[in-house]
């Protein structure tokens, strides 16, 4: 299974982070912390703002997920809306 982050950068068009389970929002904080902060901190450094695009996934919505976000002024969340097959590319 993998799990697919798209950035959209010249530089870096998409990078993939393996998950070798189903994740909960407890797995999917582990990857934030673990794989996708780490890689973008890497990549792009510590400064620069990053914009986050998630769909409405329960793994996105769980209030331990959101509260993180939060704790994250680098990153802008942006939720898609519900059912919108129009602009999310994997639906």
């Amino acid at each position: 299974m993998f799990l697919f982050v798209g950035l959209g950068v010249d530089i870096l068009p998409a990078l993939w982070f393996p998950v070798d389970r189903k994740l909960n929002s407890d797995g999917y904080l582990d990857l934030l912390e673990d794989v996708f902060v780490p890689t973008i901190n890497q990549v792009f450094g510590n400064q620069c703002t990053i914009n986050v695009i998630e769909d409405n996934s329960a793994i996105h919505t769980a209030h331990i997920v959101r509260n993180w976000w939060r704790d994250q002024p680098r990153f802008n969340r942006l939720e898609l809306p519900p059912r919108s097959q129009e602009i999310n590319i994997i639906e």
